[in-house]
């Protein structure tokens, strides 16, 4: 059986969170597991843009990441323990 690859491009795995991914594109504010928080722009990290190489996959959904002013922050789904639009 052939699976046909998703419509919006992206591979999706267990790194994905639904309401993330909902929020992609937009402003957020996110208070972490560990205490600290960060305000920017969600994204969808993927291997090509994580290692900002564009020869790895540039489909497979393996976390998420904020841009910010200064900089972008990487995280994983678990490490988010409130997320708003902002």
């Amino acid at each position: 059986m052939i699976i046909p690859p998703p419509k919006d491009g992206y591979i999706h795995t267990r790194a994905e969170s639904a309401k993330l991914t909902a929020l992609c594109g937009k402003s957020v504010f996110i208070e972490f597991t560990d205490g600290s928080d960060a305000a920017g722009f969600l994204h969808i990290a993927t291997l090509a843009t994580r290692t900002e190489c564009l020869i790895f996959d540039n489909r497979r959904i393996i976390g998420y990441y904020l841009e910010t002013p200064t900089c972008r922050v990487f995280f994983k789904k678990s490490h988010v323990k409130h997320i708003k639009e902002y």
